[in-house]
């Protein structure tokens, strides 16, 4: 005997999809980008074009794939147009960063010791740091906060 399929009088529903990692990273990318366009007042470093909307790019200096900590540091994001950021930061690495250290010399300096650090950041601290994020107001609480919250993993892989 051949059972038949049981019908459903109501759909089942998925559950609510929990935030995950890639999620946080994602909305902390959007806030980092936009918080270090505004630091550069929408003008792109290489070119000094004053630049907006799709034109202006938050390009990282040490990709993000090399420095984990560094992605949602505004040290490590700077606003470029779409050229410059196309055409020559990505065609140009070495040229382009030997402009960003003679440029941002302080900067380099601090990003090349930290990308040197393995550094795992929990995805509860991720939630807790981008729920914090999104409140801020500026570039300056933002900057303020990252160094609060990350800086002590910083510090703690140094020892």
């Amino acid at each position: 005997m051949k059972r038949s399929p049981i019908k459903r009088k109501t759909k089942l529903r998925r559950s609510a999809k929990s935030k995950t990692r890639g999620w946080y990273s994602k909305k902390l990318d959007t806030i980092a980008k936009t918080f270090a366009k505004e630091r550069d007042k929408y003008k792109c470093q290489h070119s000094n074009v004053k630049v907006s909307g799709s034109n202006a790019h938050g390009s990282h200096v040490i990709p993000v794939s090399a420095g984990l900590i560094l992605r949602w540091d505004l040290d490590n994001i700077k606003c470029l147009c779409h050229h410059s950021h196309i055409n020559w930061w990505h065609k140009n690495p070495l040229e382009s960063a030997e402009w960003f250290e003679k440029k941002f010399p302080d900067r380099w300096k601090y990003l090349i010791e930290t990308k040197k650090k393995t550094i795992h950041i929990s995805t509860v601290d991720l939630s807790e740091f981008y729920d914090l994020a999104k409140k801020c107001k500026n570039w300056k609480e933002y900057k303020d906060l990252y160094d609060e919250k990350f800086k002590i993993y910083i510090k703690e892989a140094s020892q």
